[in-house]
Order: C-alpha cells, then sequence, then structure tokens
C-alpha cells in the first residue's frame, strides 16, 4: 500500500486532528496514536506497521475512504479514465435558452445595454428540430431560461416549453425540471404561477450588496431603484419556486454583501440558499469592470468570510467540495448548448453575446456560410477538447478532483487568474468550518 497523493492533514483549533481526501471526499478525525501511525506509514510505508500497533481496523478504514491506496494504482490516470468516461456518457441534453438579450436592468458589468433581440418564430420553429434531433442522444432534456432579462418572453417560454415537453414524451426522454435566471424584478406571484406551471422549479436571483449599493448598480433601465420589490417577489413566491440567491462581490462593494444577507434575514428569508457569485471580466463587452475584480484568492477569502457571515445569520446553505470528474460546466460537454434568440449556438454563457465568431453551430444549418460553418466547428473542437490532465499545474494540484481545472472559458481564452476554483486556496479553512458546524449540530 502507499499514501494517496491527494491526502491533507490538518488540526482545527488545537484540539482536533483531521484527514481528508480530495478524491474520495472523505473527511475523518484521528486520534493522536492513529494520525502517529499513519505519519510513521508515509515515511516509511510498511504493510504490517498498523497491526504491530494494533491499529489493523484504522487501516481497513484508511483503505475504504482511500487514504490508502495499492502501490500500483496510477491515481492520475484513473481521474483520466473517469473524466473521459464521463464525458463519453454524458445522456442529459443541457440547454441554456436565451429567449431575448433585451432587459429592463442597466447593470454596469453586463453586456446587455443595447441588445434588444427576441427569439422570433422562425428561430423558434428552428430550436425545436435541432432539440428533436439531438434527443435520439439524450436520456433527458434539462432547461436552463437566461437573457438578458427571461420573464419579459413570459408567453415565449411558456410556448417552448410545452412543445420541448411534447417532444420528450414523443421520444420517451425525461423532461427535467427547468430553472430560470432572473433579475428577480418582475417574478411577482403571477409570474412565478405561470413559470411552475411550465416547469420551472428553480429560480436565481441576483442582489449586488446593500439596497443603496444594489439600486446603484442593478437600477431600472429607465432609472429607479429595484433592489425592494425584488425582495418582495422573494417573499412572496418562496412557496412557489426554490429561490437561490446570487451576491456578486467585487473591489466596489465587497464591504455591503453582509448588508444584503441582512436584509434577506429581515424578510425572513434565511431558508433562501445564498450564494457569493465572483465578478469577473468575461468578455471585451464587460472589460471595464477588470480592475474592480478580485483576484481567485481574494475572492476565495472573502466568500469564506462572507460564508461565515451568512451562518451567524441563520443562512443554512454551505458550499462544501464535491467531485467534479466530469467537469465542472456544460463548456466542454458534447450535449450541451448555450441558444442565443438568433438562433446562434455557444459553449459558455459568457459568450452569448459576442457574435458569430465566437459561436459553435446554429440551429438552424443554413443560418451561415460555409467558411463561418468552419470557424463555428473549431471553435467547438476547442472546447471539447479541453483536458485539464493535460495542463501541468492542474494535473499536479492536489485540489484536482475537485476543481477539474476550473472555468474551461477562462483557461482556454488565458483570461487572469485561470477561474481556478476557491478550494486551491481555502480548502483546509472550509473543511475546518464544516467539522466545527458537525461538532455543534451533535
Amino acid at each position: 500500500m502507499k499514501p494517496s497523493r491527494y491526502n491533507y492533514y490538518f488540526e482545527v483549533d488545537g484540539r482536533a486532528i483531521l484527514a481528508y481526501n480530495s478524491l474520495t471526499t472523505a473527511l475523518t478525525e484521528l486520534s493522536a496514536d492513529e494520525f502517529a501511525a499513519l505519519q510513521a506509514f508515509c515515511t516509511v510505508p510498511r504493510d504490517d506497521l498498523f497491526s504491530a500497533r494494533r491499529l489493523s481496523s484504522f487501516c481497513d478504514d484508511l483503505v475504504k475512504a482511500g487514504f490508502l491506496i495499492p502501490d500500483e494504482q496510477d491515481e492520475i490516470e484513473l481521474i483520466r479514465e473517469i473524466h473521459s468516461a464521463l464525458k463519453e456518457r454524458q445522456c442529459t441534453l443541457g440547454l441554456t435558452i436565451m429567449p431575448t438579450l433585451d432587459c429592463n436592468f442597466r447593470c454596469r458589468y453586463c453586456f446587455s445595454y443595447t441588445r434588444h433581440e427576441r427569439m422570433g418564430a422562425e428561430i423558434q420553429e428552428a430550436l425545436l428540430r435541432f432539440v428533436e434531433d439531438k434527443l435520439r442522444e439524450a436520456e433527458r432534456l434539462s432547461v436552463t431560461w437566461y437573457g438578458g432579462e427571461p420573464t419579459l418572453c413570459l408567453d415565449l417560454i411558456e410556448a417552448l416549453s410545452a412543445r420541448l415537453r411534447a417532444l420528450c414524451q414523443q421520444h420517451s426522454v425525461e423532461f427535467r425540471p427547468a430553472s430560470i435566471v432572473t433579475n428577480g424584478y418582475l417574478l411577482t406571484a403571477q409570474v412565478a404561477e405561470r413559470l411552475r406551471a411550465a416547469g420551472v422549479k428553480e429560480a436565481q436571483i441576483t442582489l449586488d450588496g446593500d439596497r443603496a449599493t444594489h439600486d446603484q448598480r442593478r437600477p431600472l433601465r429607465g432609472g429607479g431603484g429595484t433592489f425592494d420589490l425584488i425582495l418582495d417577489n422573494m417573499a412572496a413566491v418562496g412557496s412557489m419556486l426554490d429561490i437561490k440567491v446570487r451576491i456578486n462581490v467585487d473591489r466596489g462593494n465587497a464591504d455591503t454583501a453582509v448588508g444584503a444577507l441582512d436584509a434577506l434575514a429581515g424578510r425572513g428569508l434565511q431558508g433562501t440558499p445564498v450564494y457569493f457569485g465572483h465578478v469577473k471580466p468575461y468578455s471585451e463587452a464587460c472589460a471595464g469592470v477588470a480592475s474592480a475584480c478580485l483576484s481567485d484568492r481574494e475572492f476565495s477569502e472573502l466568500d469564506l468570510a462572507l460564508t461565515r457571515q451568512a451562518l451567524v445569520r441563520g443562512f443554512g446553505s454551505f458550499r462544501y467540495p464535491h467531485l467534479e470528474l466530469g467537469g465542472v460546466c456544460g463548456a466542454d460537454q458534447r450535449l450541451s448548448y448555450v441558444v442565443a434568440p438568433d438562433g446562434l449556438l455557444f459553449k459558455c454563457w459568457a459568450q452569448a453575446s459576442q457574435g458569430s465568431e465566437q459561436s459553435v453551430g446554429s440551429v438552424s444549418n443554413d443560418q451561415l456560410d460555409e467558411s463561418m460553418q468552419q470557424v463555428q466547428q473549431k471553435n467547438l473542437e476547442r472546447f471539447l477538447a479541453w483536458d485539464p490532465l493535460a495542463d501541468t499545474t492542474c494535473r499536479e494540484c492536489r485540489v484536482l478532483p475537485i476543481c477539474m481545472g476550473g472555468c474551461p472559458y477562462l483557461h482556454l481564452n488565458g483570461i487572469a487568474g485561470g477561474g481556478c476554483s476557491t478550494w486551491r486556496y481555502v480548502l483546509l479553512e472550509t473543511l475546518g468550518l464544516r467539522f466545527r458546524l458537525e461538532q455543534l449540530a451533535r
């Protein structure tokens, strides 16, 4: 036997010794004798060491949890095999559908300022033909409604949802509950009921700090605040949809994120999952905010600090590392697409406003000329070929199994920071917090 390369050992508050393995995500507390034996084994591996110390059952537990592995096992090759197999066996057709690029907000870091496209009837029909063709390879269909502001096109969402459901029934494919990414301003109880009837189960809503900061950063298109009405809507629709809140943070509003938590708590919304979003200059359209963006390390440390503040205020959501061996998003998956209002297909949400030069196809085969189709094919192959194991830094990193290279788009486009997971910077602190919470719950 030999120790796994993905083992971590650390103390919590000077009173507990923990062991964590990022390939199995096993977390266990060790006694002083167990830790001493494990240290001795790591220094000079001997299969009889644990039995000699009367710790045979402990050794068995270490093997089951992946802390000790067979001498011949190559964990990097194991990850490579699992990663390739999961990508090859993808059976969910994942669509992010943008019925419009128009928006009733004018957020300073968003691409949707002057774009007013709405998906027309011809593109809708082409999209349905595209979906029907792809369903032959799929076992289920998963849809996320995005924009612009998708609630501006509620009728389109209802009509397309009904026809997508019918296609799934026709081809014996599961039609999974859908989600929607919305600014929340139009998400009244009536709208939520219509979305639920259309198969939408979850809605993600974004806040940008406390009331004053949010209203300055995410105003209405014609001016005016949006914060209070969004929270009113969240309180009104919580029994109809599963609401999740993203609180965007950068240098300009980091000190106001706690104010957003206080406002949510003041409305009795502690049962609503909350997470903190890293504002990044994903495209030229939002490059103007680059100087305000936090580095990956800065954001990771802030994210953990804000998570602690959320827990103090009664929010139960806690982001814990989990395996990402199949990849972190749909960008490098063969059956995942972002569909723009004009029918162009993209691999990443960040590209959906960048035009045909960044697209990977179209729902209509005759939409673009042959030279552009060649460009699209190259773009598609680039994403599908993304392999974190081909990157030396990623391959040697011990958080690889719970990160898998982070954001493919950022890596492929050479954007500073590379989109590394927060676990690269705050893994042990997060695990320690998890341990403390479990101790308090006992």
